[in-house]
């Protein structure tokens, strides 16, 4: 892997953009809260044609990394598409989102029998609107004897079953995740100057056991994994609580907020 030789793609409405020919910018967050997180990406100087194939609600894909190891940093739907001119630049715009349209939108009506498990309901409730689990691992997977009746928005039942179960909800790339609040769903590649690490790890202010971490891109960084960093500040395993992965012209990064 070149850390240095940056591959960046960009997939939506059948088209596909690679920084090879387009010149592509990103400010991407992500966090392990309820709500979908939202970003936008920038393509500049598309030619007229491409402009006008790019729709909203479109499924979009972003892919980064470096040469020889990229992958998905976002995958969602395109909420806004817009151009401007910057001097001789002209900028097109795409607002971005988690699964929105699913996720804001979605309207569920079902009743479940006695006896029915948590866990079973939100199974249920996700297979109805085609989202995928990327982790379901309730703290108490609780028995509602009376059976259970979801009426509302989707977003809003999940939520009721996390608290009755004392779990955390979030989505990350269009993947719905339930699971204890303290706990991470993975390990990623250790993090040090030889491997990405950036700047020395700054400690947060009013938290004695989280700290701003930043890493050249890496792909594998998502809310939830635990990284374990290497540096004269700290060393240890943390899990990422939240964190953007950001694509300028001076900027290849991915800037993270890591705890305990």
């Amino acid at each position: 892997m070149k850390l240095w030789i940056r591959e960046i793609e960009v997939q939506t409405g059948g088209l596909t953009f690679h920084s090879d020919d387009v010149f592509i910018t990103f400010q991407l967050p992500f966090d392990d809260s309820a709500e979908p997180n939202t970003g936008e990406v920038v393509l500049f100087n598309l030619s007229d044609d491409s402009l006008n194939q790019l729709r909203s609600e479109e499924e979009i894909i972003v892919k980064a990394g470096y040469e020889g190891d990229a992958g998905v940093i976002f995958l969602g739907v395109v909420e806004r598409v817009w151009s401007q001119w910057e001097r001789a630049d002209r900028l097109v715009r795409l607002s971005v989102g988690d699964a929105s349209d699913r996720w804001f939108e979605g309207i569920i009506s079902q009743s479940f029998p006695p006896g029915v498990q948590a866990s079973e309901v939100a199974q249920a409730l996700l297979d109805e609107f085609g989202l995928e689990v990327g982790m379901l691992d309730l703290p108490e997977d609780i028995e509602y004897k009376r059976g259970y009746s979801a009426e509302g928005a989707l977003k809003d039942e999940l939520k009721r079953l996390a608290k009755d179960c004392g779990a955390k909800l979030h989505i990350t790339q269009g993947t719905v995740y339930m699971h204890a609040p303290e706990e991470g769903t993975e390990m990623v590649t250790v993090l040090n100057p030889e491997t990405g690490l950036v700047f020395s790890p700054e400690r947060l202010e009013d938290e004695e056991e989280g700290w701003n971490v930043t890493s050249l891109l890496n792909h594998r960084i998502q809310p939830d994994v635990r990284v374990k960093v290497e540096s004269e500040a700290i060393s240890g395993t943390f899990r990422v609580r939240s964190g953007a992965h950001v694509c300028n012209e001076a900027d290849f990064l991915t800037q993270m907020e890591v705890v305990e």
